[in-house]
């Protein structure tokens, strides 16, 4: 679960940018009953993953294979923040798997199997996080694996405490489509921001 995937939240999975790439603030809650629908959040970030690609390999040019499996990437997070599904479900193998790792009690957490299920994982977790804040770092593609480091920050929506976290996706390719998507985050600094919010709320 990490990246807002999720309705009414912002995202990408995959959960990965350069400074200019910081997102705008979160709009107030709808109410019960109604409808808000997903805010494309994801638009730079997804727009710096090959500039962050190119200026991390000086061969990047030249590697057709690695390239293509960046803005194979690059298109399925801006499918994801532009709301489109169906486009976001192309990008996918028929067998592909999801998996935030992280502790059980870190609603985020979870894994799926399949498009379907891939997506519709993503997509909840929108309604977990606030005002997330996603800046993609550094992206390295090699072979059939492309990883993105990030840093986020934002709300647990249930508990209203802060987190701040830094992670990485790591995307795995198989006839350039995404067979593998997980996201990994140091756990050790969710863990001390989430006590710090809790201490200062005393």
């Amino acid at each position: 679960r990490i990246l807002n995937f999720s309705r009414g939240r912002s995202l990408e999975t995959s959960g990965v940018i350069g400074r200019e790439s910081e997102q705008p603030g979160h709009r107030p809650l709808p109410l019960k009953g109604e409808e808000e629908p997903m805010r494309p959040t994801t638009e730079k970030f997804s727009d710096s993953l090959e500039r962050l690609f190119l200026e991390n390999d000086r061969q990047a040019a030249a590697e057709g294979a690695e390239r293509s499996n960046v803005q194979m990437a690059t298109r399925f997070y801006r499918a994801l923040g532009e709301q489109d599904l169906n486009s976001a479900k192309a990008c996918l193998a028929a067998n592909v798997y999801h998996k935030i790792h992280g502790p059980e009690d870190f609603g985020p957490s979870g894994e799926a199997k399949g498009p379907d299920a891939m997506l519709e994982h993503m997509t909840s977790v929108f309604g977990l996080l606030e005002n997330q804040t996603p800046r993609a770092l550094q992206v390295i593609a090699q072979g059939d694996m492309v990883a993105v480091f990030y840093r986020d920050s934002g709300r647990i929506m249930e508990s209203g405490a802060d987190y701040d976290v830094v992670g990485v996706h790591r995307i795995e390719f198989q006839d350039g489509k995404i067979v593998r998507f997980e996201n990994l985050f140091d756990t050790a600094s969710l863990e001390r921001s989430l006590k710090r919010s809790k201490a200062h709320a005393l």
